[in-house]
């Protein structure tokens, strides 16, 4: 932990230049003319970021907005991937919700670990719809990261970005399984390109790809950009940003981000005086899929093994984010650090442990 805290200056450093998108045609900035909508479904995105085109998609709710809430992707995914699970929390929430495709994705092939143009992505719709809604100076606004989109929404939110009435432009974040140390997850791409089963193994070779060209080089022989990036890191900067509160929510055995970088989360989020709820899940729901679970490489010996545990961005470990969410945009408790919540398909929602703080004096 003393390490832990010794770097947590890091989060100053320069997160590099964006990078042009792949895709040739340059879509028209989006203007906005309306905030509630009648008819529920996705619309078209497009903001404008160091004078190139950045696009996705926003969904709006029926009755006028609580806030806006950004739902970042993971890898080898795209806002479209997102889509559904934004149209669930503007119906649910009635709020705004957003999806970025990162600028520099190859959104052919979707190759990218664009974490940083995410993020800077995300902060401008957030901002055009800030500045275009009545009423947005009340707004709760939040982001969820689901695996990749975890890193992104981390940077995002620790940017130090602010509405148009000068206030933090983000009150919550919602960390879904996800990467927020890239380094560790670098080194773990490396071992999942060696798992003899072809439809894992390209996934973390095609990671490692990713993250070189992202980061310009390996955590060995670029180590900053590395650092610089990991929302572990990061925390101080996310205090000092104005957020509020974050969720936690990852599978106990989830073999593509292992679970013990959202217990580092936790920890730097507690010494920087951030409250957080973490949702650990253990078993997956009966009919449900588990995601990639570190069990689940068994199959690789064993066509008929299934895995009984909720795996990586499973449905039981999305809905402990999706669940808390909705309690606050209803009206319902903020995060208020650290509460440990089991939550699986098998025994249900059963909070473990408050934990007090520690390190650091409760914030006021």
């Amino acid at each position: 932990m003393a390490v832990l805290g010794s770097m947590l200056g890091l989060v100053a450093l320069p997160l590099g230049p964006s990078v042009a998108p792949s895709d040739a045609a340059t879509p028209a900035p989006t203007i906005v003319t309306a905030c509630s909508s009648s008819s529920q479904a996705t619309h078209p995105l497009t903001v404008t970021v160091d004078g190139q085109p950045a696009t996705g998609l926003y969904v709006l709710p029926y009755r006028a907005p609580r806030g806006i809430v950004v739902v970042g992707h993971g890898h080898t995914a795209d806002a479209q991937t997102v889509a559904g699970t934004a149209e669930a929390i503007a119906s649910a929430d009635d709020v705004i919700a957003l999806a970025m495709n990162y600028r520099g994705t190859n959104l052919s092939t979707l190759f990218g670990w664009r974490v940083i143009e995410g993020a800077q992505d995300s902060i401008a719709a957030t901002q055009l719809f800030d500045r275009a809604c009545p009423g947005s100076a009340a707004f709760i606004n939040s982001v969820l990261g689901e695996s990749m989109g975890a890193n992104m929404s981390g940077i995002a939110v620790s940017s130090g970005a602010l509405r148009a009435d000068g206030q933090p432009l983000y009150n919550y974040w919602f960390d879904v399984s996800g990467v927020t140390n890239v380094g560790e997850t670098y080194a773990d791409a490396q071992a999942i390109s060696l798992v003899p089963i072809r439809a894992v193994s390209s996934i973390g070779s095609t990671a490692v790809d990713e993250m070189q060209q992202e980061f310009g080089g390996t955590p060995l022989t670029n180590p900053l950009a590395y650092l610089a990036a990991s929302p572990v890191l990061r925390a101080t900067a996310m205090k000092s940003s104005g957020l509020e509160g974050v969720v936690v929510a990852h599978g106990i055995l989830d073999g593509e981000v292992t679970s013990d970088q959202s217990v580092q989360m936790v920890a730097a989020l507690e010494a920087a005086g951030v409250p957080v709820d973490l949702y650990t899940s253990v078993f997956k729901a009966p009919g449900t899929a588990s995601g990639q679970t570190i069990d689940g490489y068994l199959s690789a010996f064993d066509s008929s093994y299934a895995s009984p545990f909720a795996g990586h961005v499973s449905a039981i470990v999305l809905a402990s984010a999706l669940d808390a969410m909705q309690s606050i945009y209803t009206g319902g408790p903020p995060p208020d650090g650290a509460s440990i919540t089991l939550n699986d398909g098998t025994l249900g929602l059963h909070p473990l442990a408050t934990i007090p703080r520690l390190l650091v004096p409760p914030a006021s």
